[in-house]
């Protein structure tokens, strides 16, 4: 886990700096290791802390990603065998290190906890990553499982964010995912290019 964790610091840049730390140093050797052995080629685009929670931090997201990859070595292959949601989340259950128990970045130390996947955070990668790309690759492959991933985005709570409270403001109900999305989307690819000449909406509302 250790050495993955190195590989994904590296590869996302969080080695440039110097920090004199024990834990920083062993694994930067890690990687420049990895980085000698197989030429690899780090993004140059620094990762953001600014405004994000402690929790958010890339440091920990990419130790559990990590913690995920070192523990599901078949993951992709365990994602499409699921045959409900629940299977789903068991898969996603991921943890930091135990370094990362104890630091939000190399130099900061925090309380001690366990710092694991939240429900609501595996909720956000099945709607965002998981099912965008069960559903596209079944569609791309005419499995008929398709209809599964619409019926598991049903399955999921409508997300809370701008789109979705001002369609509830303006007395729209959105009961789950599936009509969150499509909120976004009407938001997004109609009412923001005004195109409500060509939304049944917006006919409706027109009364056209």
């Amino acid at each position: 886990t250790e050495l993955l964790e190195a590989l994904f610091f590296g590869q996302s840049n969080l080695f440039q700096k110097t920090v004199d730390h024990t834990c920083f140093e062993k694994q930067q050797k890690r990687y420049r290791y990895l980085q000698h052995k197989y030429q690899l080629i780090p993004i140059y685009e620094n990762l953001k802390f600014f405004r994000l929670r402690p929790e958010n931090f890339p440091t920990i997201r990419l130790s559990q990603l990590a913690w995920l990859t070192s523990k599901q070595p078949r993951l992709s292959s365990n994602i499409q065998s699921a045959k409900n949601i629940d299977t789903l989340y068991a898969l996603l259950q991921a943890k930091t290190t135990s370094f990362w128990e104890s630091h939000y970045q190399f130099d900061t130390p925090a309380k001690q906890r366990q710092r694991k996947l939240t429900k609501s955070f595996m909720q956000l990668l099945l709607l965002n990553t998981v099912f965008p790309f069960l559903f596209h690759y079944y569609k791309y492959t005419g499995d008929r499982r398709v209809d599964q991933i619409v019926d598991w985005v049903r399955q999921l709570p409508p997300e809370k964010n701008n789109y979705s409270l001002k369609f509830k403001a303006l007395g729209c109900i959105i009961e789950d995912a599936l009509e969150s999305q499509a909120s976004i989307q009407l938001k997004t690819n109609y009412c923001n290019p005004r195109r409500c000449l060509s939304c049944s909406f917006g006919h409706e509302l027109l009364n056209l």
